[in-house]
């Protein structure tokens, strides 16, 4: 009605209402991504990954079993790697959301 186009409108009204949801979505998505990883690094464990050479978690798991009677930390350092890398994610992608919505709630 006030004569403003519509992708003043958009940018002006639409995406700061949107985007923290966008943003949380986003890291939401890294997490599940990382999630997967795992899923595969356990494939990996069992021998059914990637080929012995590359890097991968998993791998790294299943290469240090047969030490884990005498050297924990070689078998502990991926795995805590992972759960380290998805748990920060979470976190930077809450904390993310919340700067967001606090800046919304200003206007």
């Amino acid at each position: 009605m006030s004569g403003v186009s519509p992708p003043r409108i958009l940018l002006t009204q639409l995406v700061p209402a949107i985007s923290p949801l966008i943003v949380t979505s986003f890291f939401l998505q890294v997490t599940f991504a990382i999630v997967e990883l795992s899923s595969l690094s356990s494939l990996s464990f069992l021998g059914l990954g990637v080929a012995p050479g590359s890097p991968d978690w998993g791998l790294m798991l299943a290469e240090n079993r047969s030490a884990l009677s005498s050297n924990v930390w070689a078998a502990a350092g991926p795995g805590l790697s992972l759960v380290a890398l998805a748990v920060s994610a979470n976190l930077i992608g809450d904390w993310l959301y919340t700067k967001y919505e606090k800046a919304g709630r200003s206007r």
